[in-house]
């Protein structure tokens, strides 16, 4: 076999690994924001029987690790106010994952610190692992 046909058997069976481990990274991604998102939307099914809008959703984002992918989002409304929890991506700085929890008076970040670790509420410089109390009172701040 020629140098040139070894240089890229090699190149091919890097490549296949690479592409290998970021479908796994992808799926690992997938199913974290899916148990969040089951997780927010059942805790939010108390405050929709008062009122609370909650309407899931999904959208379109671009890594340059991951590709193009489909996220869930979950719109929120209560009278005028609007809440919006969007997936930012799974490659952050210091992290393994952000969503946004955008709202009319700022953001608050969900954090994953680590792959197998909690979700954290995150704050200016305040964090608190992410609960459906934390959450609820989240919710009570934003909209009150």
């Amino acid at each position: 076999m020629t140098d040139l046909a070894t240089f890229f058997r090699e190149k091919k069976e890097r490549l296949y690994e690479e592409e290998k481990r970021r479908k796994e990274v992808l799926e690992e991604w997938q199913r974290a924001l899916e148990g969040l998102f089951d997780n927010l939307k059942r805790w939010l099914q108390p405050a929709e029987k008062e009122g609370l809008k909650v309407q899931p959703g999904s959208r379109m984002i671009t890594e340059e690790l991951l590709g193009e992918y489909e996220v869930p989002t979950l719109t929120l409304r209560f009278g005028r106010q609007k809440v919006e929890i969007v997936p930012v991506g799974r490659f952050i700085l210091g992290g393994a994952g952000r969503v946004d929890i955008d709202f009319a008076g700022g953001k608050t970040l969900l954090i994953r610190r680590t792959t197998d670790g909690p979700w954290l509420i995150v704050r200016e410089k305040e964090e608190e692992e992410l609960s459906e109390t934390t959450f609820s009172a989240l919710l009570q701040e934003i909209f009150s």
